[in-house]
Parts: structure tokens; sequence; C-alpha cells
């Protein structure tokens, strides 16, 4: 810390992979960035103006009541990568697709992840993670652990 503000953003030196992802180290940036939105805008006449959060909250209210409305619920997707806060955000979007009465709600989690969970449950009943035990050389072939999945990179 350095005035009160994070310096430097790194690993934990118990950690087995004692690395960040590159989302993590760009953190300092993405907190103290000047353009940062902190708070609910509204264009008017061309103009970003600030309100509250509860004039937010109404007028998207407002307009996925016209949306239901003109087009019907089932007009409403909505599709969440893989969130950084954890499943709970996936949860909530389902959620809120039910609510609406919309069955579109998708995910990345079709693309890759999906696969491996079932991939996995499947043959062992669990997620397992590779073991590179006494190995010499190892191929990682259209996938960088190392940046992006910190904790399998731990186990090469």
């Amino acid at each position: 810390m350095k005035d009160g503000r994070p310096d430097k953003i790194f690993g934990m030196k118990e950690h087995p992979a004692n690395k960040i992802c590159m989302k993590a180290q760009s953190l300092k940036d993405i907190i103290y960035s000047p353009d940062r939105i902190l708070h609910p805008m509204h264009q008017q006449n061309g103009v970003w103006k600030k309100i509250s959060w509860n004039d937010a909250y109404d007028m998207i209210a407002e307009n996925l009541n016209k949306i239901k409305e003109k087009y019907g619920a089932r007009s409403l997707l909505a599709h969440v990568g893989y969130p950084p806060v954890g499943y709970h955000t996936l949860e909530v979007a389902k959620q809120f697709c039910h609510m609406f009465g919309s069955p579109n709600y998708t995910s990345g989690a079709s693309i890759c992840f999906a696969a491996r969970v079932i991939g996995h449950s499947l043959t062992a009943s669990l997620t397992l993670l590779p073991s590179f035990k006494d190995t010499g050389c190892v191929v990682v072939w259209g996938y960088n652990p190392w940046e992006s999945r910190v904790r399998d990179a731990a186990a090469i």
C-alpha cells in the first residue's frame, strides 16, 4: 500500500501457484482509472449526465417492460461469460431470465467449461486436475494456464 492505495498486486507466497492472472495484475489501473464510471449515467440530447440509482433502476424496469409488452418475454437473451466474481453471478442471471419469463440464458460454459465438467463427471464422477509428477516435458497447446488458470498452472 502507498498513500492508502494498493501499490503492488502479487500472489500469496504460501500458495502453490504464487501467480496472479492478467486481470488481477491490471486491478490497480482499473480501480483508479480516471475514466471509470462510478455511478449511473444517462444520455440526454447527446450529453451524458449523472443520475441516481433509483432513476436508473426505474428506467431499466420501464424499458424492459416495454420490450416485453411489444415483443414478448422470449425476446430477451442474457449471455454471461465466466464471471470473475464467481458462480453466483451465473445463477442471478438465470433467475432474472426465469422471473422475466425468458428461457434464453446462455453462457460461455457451453463452449468450454461445461464440456469439461460433463466429461469428468461421466468418467470419474469429479473434476480432475492433471498430474505432471515426474514429467520431463509438457506441451500445452491452445491454453495458457499461467495467465488464465493459475490453479492448473500450479500442477505443472
